[in-house]
């Protein structure tokens, strides 16, 4: 039970992952944009680390 349970937010978090993505991805103007948002994301995309700017840092207070 707990492992399905697991699997479900795992799931879950990865859809909003992706679709944070596109969001991204498609707010570009142009081809050149695209693919320099395309290898940024890449290069820097760590949604655990604590630098990164969409961190929840409430836990930390």
């Amino acid at each position: 039970m707990f492992a399905r349970l697991i699997s479900k937010l795992e799931a879950h978090f990865a859809a909003m992952e992706d679709q944070r993505r596109d969001v991204y991805l498609a707010s570009s103007a142009d081809l050149a944009e695209l693919e320099r948002r395309n290898q940024y994301f890449d290069a820097h995309h760590n949604p655990f680390a604590p630098y990164y700017p969409d961190a929840q840092t409430d836990w930390r207070r």
